[in-house]
């Protein structure tokens, strides 16, 4: 797993590198969430300067996408442009030969030869910027490019799917309730905009980088669990190997704002909240021996069937999705976090009007 500097450190690194043309490779990385491939591929008619965005032909996917671009980066890049003799084809081509694009170990040569001249161990890899993207862009809630504000965040984790299978097996599946709105620094209140506040994109980069970084440090203090059919994974290669696959997939968060109004998302989601896997009225039958119950089908349009397993496998399947000690199926974050929920609520609802500041909420 790639280190991921701090802001502070980035900050630091970007702007006492001398040489321009490394610079702005890496300052597009990390202010972009570019890879290293995608950067020294690029060529001049990838730069869209009246849109503000980058365009990334057969990502890693092999399909073509755009990336956001800063007006600090673009800066950057117009000021390398001007002095490195205006390239109109590769936007960073090798110097001797103009037709080729940079070799792929020029930036990590270069990042390596930065951290010792400032004196830091070699820890940053071309990786650690395009983490720090997703990381640095979402780390405070209170980013003036977004919100501005800490938003209230309630999680519910779903386990199950309609066969009682463990739904996790497939994908996490989380579901979240984000305010449109949110506390400022100077304690006042700040709505989004319409058109919500977190690209989806950072949104993805930042709960991958944060997921898969716990993960990490569960597996190096040894508390990971590992079941005969993964006992690979123990093996440090073999997990890094692991490791490395999941940061290669394209993690897909979903959002949408409430349908109808924020009840229908509360009504929604309140059924996963205080159950547990099945209704009682899906519940077909029950023998000696067997349990019967019925599930929707896994595709739009097609009617619901029914399952009959033994007793002792419908016991076994309910039982997958009884959370152990020390788990929660809720959880509370930003202006709803526990410490804090009982003075934040006073706090909106006393700038809204709706109580008198000298009343207790609660």
């Amino acid at each position: 797993m790639p280190y991921v500097p701090s802001q502070e450190e980035t900050k630091e690194f970007i702007s006492t590198i001398s040489d321009l043309k490394v610079k702005t490779m890496v300052a597009l990385m990390y202010s972009s969430g570019l890879r290293q491939s995608e950067v020294r591929m690029l060529r001049y008619e990838d730069i869209h300067r009246k849109k503000m965005r980058v365009h990334i032909a057969k990502s890693k996917n092999r399909s073509d996408r755009y990336a956001i671009l800063s007006s600090s980066a673009l800066d950057l890049l117009t000021k390398y442009w001007s002095e490195y003799d205006r390239p109109t084809g590769w936007l960073f081509p090798k110097q001797r030969d103009k037709s080729r694009p940079i070799d792929g170990n020029y930036l990590s040569r270069h990042i390596h030869e930065h951290e010792r001249e400032l004196g830091w161990p070699e820890r940053i890899t071309c990786h650690s910027f395009r983490h720090a993207f997703g990381t640095h862009l979402y780390e405070n809630g209170a980013d003036q490019k977004y919100l501005g504000a800490t938003p209230g965040i309630i999680q519910f984790l779903h386990t199950w799917n309609q066969e009682l299978l463990y739904h996790v097996h497939v994908h996490v599946h989380m579901h979240c309730i984000i305010s449109g709105g949110g506390i400022t620094p100077d304690h006042k209140l700040k709505r989004s905009k319409a058109s919500f506040f977190i690209p989806v994109h950072v949104l993805r980069d930042k709960f991958k980088g944060k997921y898969l970084a716990k993960l990490q440090q569960l597996y190096q203090d040894k508390k990971l669990y590992f079941s005969d059919r993964c006992k690979n994974l123990t093996n440090p290669r073999i997990w890094d190997e692991f490791l490395d696959s999941l940061y290669a997939k394209d993690w897909c968060p979903y959002i949408k704002e409430t349908f109808n109004g924020f009840g229908n998302a509360i009504e929604y989601l309140g059924r996963y909240t205080h159950k547990i896997a099945i209704s009682n009225s899906r519940i077909i039958s029950v023998s000696e021996t067997h349990t019967s119950f019925s599930a929707r089908a896994k595709r739009p349009g097609e009617p619901r069937h029914i399952i009959t397993v033994s007793n002792e496998e419908f016991i076994r399947r309910f039982l997958m999705h009884v959370l152990p000690p020390g788990f929660q199926k809720i959880r509370y974050y930003g202006f709803l976090n526990n410490r804090m929920k009982s003075a934040n609520l006073k706090l909106i609802f006393t700038l809204q009007g709706q109580i008198d500041p000298t009343e207790s909420f609660f």
